[in-house]
């Protein structure tokens, strides 16, 4: 029997001048190891054929310690979205090691185990320093599916089934 992953991408809401609010919203739910957005121009320097896949173990073990070693999980966040809950509801106890993660940890996370040259690349430019480059942010555009200037303001909550 296989483990797999169950993952909702939620975005924080703000008040009317942009401010962050302690309120989240579930804007996508996976059943599926990642298949991360594309576009023309990232994906002809780097292919989206290693994107797809049902069950990536090496992943699993690196966000929650699942089929392999890794951290320690998480939980579910306290502001949870009622959507998010109820999908976690659904399972009850069939689904275990739930934790959650900031959008960019979480692609980071799924490119230094699934696309370690992409990762490498995001490194050598400079990701998340005060100075990285274009390029870098273009890849994290790529794969997150929004800006760089947008990542905080989306997380993933997941979890696993056997």
């Amino acid at each position: 029997m296989g483990a797999d992953i169950h993952y909702m991408i939620e975005r924080q809401r703000t008040d009317r001048h942009d401010n962050p609010l302690d309120v989240w919203d579930c804007v996508s739910e996976k059943y599926s190891t990642p298949v991360l957005p594309t576009s023309k121009e990232v994906s002809e320097k780097y292919p989206a054929s290693a994107l797809y896949g049902n069950r990536n173990y090496a992943f699993f073990a690196a966000l929650a310690g699942v089929r392999g070693d890794g951290p320690d999980p998480r939980g579910v966040p306290d502001n949870l979205s009622p959507y998010s809950e109820y999908i976690i509801d659904q399972y009850a106890g069939d689904g275990h090691s739930h934790s959650w993660a900031p959008l960019k940890e979480f692609v980071l996370t799924w490119l230094k185990v699934s696309m370690p040259e992409v990762f490498a690349q995001l490194v050598a430019n400079r990701l998340g320093s005060s100075d990285e480059s274009q390029e870098a942010r273009d890849i994290m555009r790529h794969y997150c599916g929004v800006d760089h200037y947008e990542l905080d303001s989306y997380r993933v909550v997941y979890f696993f089934d056997n």
